[in-house]
């Protein structure tokens, strides 16, 4: 009888055990996190789909073409800026959407985005509420002015299929009416506000144009435009926004074509002094950096092939080329092609392709 019961205590502890070994293995499983999902796609990439995540295009017609639909197949291109051209209304413009996603790569989500600034940078006014000008916001004294009205054309833009705001304007007292302020404190305080906004619409943000245009004369659409500050000046207002950012946000930083004699000879997009060892090292800004368009009047100065290679050796993830079909092919082939050289190693690729990925991950959350 005392045989039976030590028999049966011992079954019931092994159980117990059984139980309890179970609980545990339960409870240690391993969570994926971002960065264990962007390895993984990032692991199952040729070089020539990583390089078609660091480009983004802008299409033409107000449907998918024969040849977008060839840039996007061919070269995995990673994502597609809209203009006015492009948009009729938000029904036309969530099919488009989706007639180019249905195009794309699969491995990695595309980027849909648009510069939706509010005041004078506003597109398909008829089909979007966009905000006031930032100056007349920042004339309130309130940043919750800001975060209320981009709110709303966030979830707007989100409504119809965009994910990426190319917003808000990070320079002071930029002309026409679009900058928040004139010092980088206040400035900084509203860009928080709107990149927050965007963020809970379900958009990554874009703080632009690093590392600030508001000391400039010349429109770089047009042509050079030098910034003759010294880098303390720069550090004590411009870089501010930048500054004071919060990092926990999803957010792009665009890299405007100014000239900062301080800092470089070269176009802000194309100097490593300024994106890599001022933005990444000094500033510790490890998100994607982005161009601006890529055909600018202030970077003639090189050709189409020079300057996509060039932005990429300077640190910038993305590349942006706007208007032109052959210009996107010319810079996705010349950064191809870098890269098979070794000119732009593919460690560099794998950095860039990382951030861009971790951030259309975020996304999805």
């Amino acid at each position: 009888m005392i045989r039976i019961i030590l028999i049966i205590t011992l079954s019931l502890l092994c159980l117990g055990c059984g139980a309890t070994g179970a609980k545990t293995t339960a409870t240690t499983a391993h969570t994926e996190t971002i960065d264990d999902k962007a390895e993984k796609i990032l692991s199952s990439m040729k070089l020539s789909e990583k390089i078609g995540q660091m480009v983004m295009m802008g299409v033409h017609g107000e449907d998918i073409t024969d040849d977008s639909r060839f840039l996007l197949q061919q070269y995995h291109i990673g994502g597609v800026i809209f203009f006015d051209r492009n948009m009729k209304n938000p029904a036309q413009v969530k099919k488009f959407i989706a007639n180019l996603k249905a195009a794309g790569d699969k491995k990695a989500p595309m980027l849909f985005a648009l510069d939706e600034e509010g005041g004078l940078v506003a597109r398909m006014k008829d089909g979007l509420t966009a905000p006031p000008p930032a100056g007349d916001i920042g004339k309130t004294g309130d940043p919750s002015v800001s975060y209320s009205a981009m709110k709303k054309t966030a979830d707007e833009m989100k409504a119809i299929g965009f994910n990426v705001n190319f917003a808000p304007v990070a320079d002071l007292a930029l002309n026409k009416n679009r900058s928040f302020s004139t010092d980088g404190k206040t400035v900084a305080l509203f860009t928080n506000e709107t990149i927050r906004a965007i963020n809970d619409g379900g958009l990554i943000g874009t703080l632009k144009h690093f590392p600030g245009l508001g000391g400039a004369t010349v429109d770089t659409h047009k042509g050079t435009a030098v910034v003759n500050k010294t880098k303390a000046e720069l550090l004590a207002n411009d870089l501010l926004p930048y500054i004071n950012a919060n990092h926990d946000y999803n957010y792009f930083i665009m890299v405007g074509h100014g000239t900062y004699p301080a800092l470089d000879e070269l176009p802000a997009g194309f100097s490593k002094a300024i994106v890599t060892d001022l933005l990444r090292g000094e500033l510790k800004y490890d998100g994607v950096v982005v161009t601006d368009d890529l055909n600018m009047g202030a970077i003639t100065m090189f050709n189409e092939e020079e300057r996509a290679v060039r932005a990429i050796n300077a640190g910038v993830d993305i590349i942006l080329s706007c208007h032109d079909y052959k210009m996107t092919e010319k810079m996705y082939l010349a950064i191809l092609d870098a890269a098979e050289k070794g000119e732009i190693t593919e460690n560099r690729i794998n950095q860039s392709v990382k951030r861009i990925l971790k951030a259309k991950i975020r996304l999805e959350k």
